[in-house]
C-alpha cells in the first residue's frame, strides 16, 4: 500500500516538473523571438542613423536628400530602383556623374533626355549656372510633377526649361510603360509577365507626345556642349533625329545608355546601333574612372555601359 503511494507521489511530481518545463521552454522560445525582434529593430536603427545625413523624411511620400554635388532632391520613398543609391551613397552611377560634371562649363547649352527626377539635371544646371541652360526632357508626367520640384527646390527653374514629352526621331506619339515600384525606368519596352512577377512590380500604359532634337533646336543659336541620353530602348531613335545637331555642333559630348537587352527588346540590333553611331561620325569611349575608348566592332559584345560619343580628338 505505501508503495503504491510513494509511486503516485513520484508521479505527481514528474507530471509537475514536465508541465514546468513545457512552461519554461515556451518562456525561452518567446525570449528568443524578442531577441530577434530586437535585433531587426537594432538594425534598422542602425540604417537609420547611417541614412539620416543623407535622407528625411517629409509630406507626400518623400525623402529629401542631398547629392554628393550639393543639389538638394525629393526622391520616392516607394522607388526601388534610383531612391536606394541616392540615399546611401548620395550619388548615382558615379563615373558618369563625374564625366558629366566635369564637361560642362558655366554659360553652357546642354540637353538632359530622359530626366526621371532631375539628378542629372541639377548636376548640369548647378554647373552650367544662369548663364547656361538646360534643356531637360521626361516623359512620365508623374515622375515630370517630382522634376519640376526638384528645379524649384534647388533654385535652378529660371535657366532650366523642362518638357513633359518624349524624344524620338520624329513628330508623333509614343505608348509607353511605367513600372509602379521600379519607378524611372519608364520605357517603350512592355516588359513580359514572367519578368514583372520576378520584379513583384507591374506595369501602366500611357501616351506622350514625342519629337526630334533636329526639329526642337534647329534654330538654336548657342552651341549644345553636352546630351545625356538615358531613355531605355528609345536611344537609336533618339540619335537618328539628331543628326542635323550632331553635326552643327563639333565639340558636342554625348552620355549614352548602351544596354543590349533594351536594344533587342526594342527591336534594334547591337551591330545596327553601332553601325549608327559610327555613320554620325562619332567615336565611342566606355565610361569608367578612366575613359576607355571602344571599336564598332567591339561594341556589340558589349552587355551594359555607359558611352561618351564624340568626334575623333574630342576625348582623347
Amino acid at each position: 500500500m505505501f508503495r503504491d503511494r510513494d509511486t503516485k507521489q513520484l508521479q505527481d511530481v514528474v507530471s509537475r516538473l514536465s508541465d514546468q518545463v513545457a512552461e519554461l521552454t515556451k518562456e525561452v522560445t518567446a525570449l528568443r523571438q524578442e531577441k530577434q525582434d530586437l535585433s531587426r529593430h537594432l538594425t534598422m536603427v542602425e540604417w537609420l542613423v547611417r541614412l539620416s545625413p543623407f535622407g528625411v523624411p517629409v509630406e507626400g511620400n518623400r525623402i529629401l536628400t542631398k547629392t554628393r554635388y550639393n543639389c538638394p532632391l525629393y526622391v520616392n520613398a516607394d522607388d526601388r530602383l534610383v531612391a536606394p543609391e541616392l540615399l546611401l551613397e548620395r550619388s548615382f552611377e558615379p563615373d558618369v556623374s563625374a564625366f558629366v560634371h566635369n564637361s560642362i562649363q558655366p554659360g553652357d547649352h546642354v540637353i538632359d533626355i530622359g530626366a526621371n527626377i532631375g539628378y542629372y539635371t541639377t548636376l548640369m544646371a548647378r554647373k552650367t549656372g544662369p548663364t547656361g541652360k538646360v534643356y531637360a526632357f521626361e516623359a512620365d508626367p508623374k515622375t515630370c510633377e517630382l522634376l519640376l520640384d526638384n528645379l524649384w527646390l534647388n533654385g535652378h527653374a529660371g535657366w532650366v526649361l523642362h518638357y513633359n514629352q518624349a524624344v524620338s526621331s520624329g513628330p508623333g506619339t509614343l505608348k509607353l510603360y511605367r513600372r509602379k515600384r521600379f519607378q524611372g525606368n519608364t520605357s517603350i519596352i512592355k516588359l513580359q509577365k514572367q519578368v514583372l512577377d520576378w520584379l513583384h512590380d507591374e506595369d501602366e500604359e500611357f501616351e506622350i507626345k514625342a519629337d526630334s532634337v533636329d526639329r526642337m533646336f534647329a534654330l538654336l543659336p548657342t552651341p549644345i556642349t553636352v546630351v545625356k541620353i538615358d531613355v531605355e530602348g528609345s536611344e537609336a531613335a533618339v540619335l537618328e533625329g539628331m543628326r542635323e545637331t550632331v553635326a552643327r555642333n563639333p565639340q558636342m559630348r554625348i552620355v549614352l545608355e548602351w544596354a543590349l537587352w533594351a536594344i533587342r527588346d526594342s527591336g534594334g540590333t547591337p551591330e545596327a546601333m553601332a553601325a549608327l553611331i559610327q555613320s554620325m561620325g562619332l567615336e565611342a569611349w566606355i565610361i569608367e574612372q578612366k575613359l576607355r575608348k571602344v571599336g564598332f566592332d567591339e561594341l556589340p559584345a558589349v552587355e551594359f555601359a555607359y558611352l561618351a560619343l564624340a568626334r575623333p580628338g574630342i576625348l582623347d
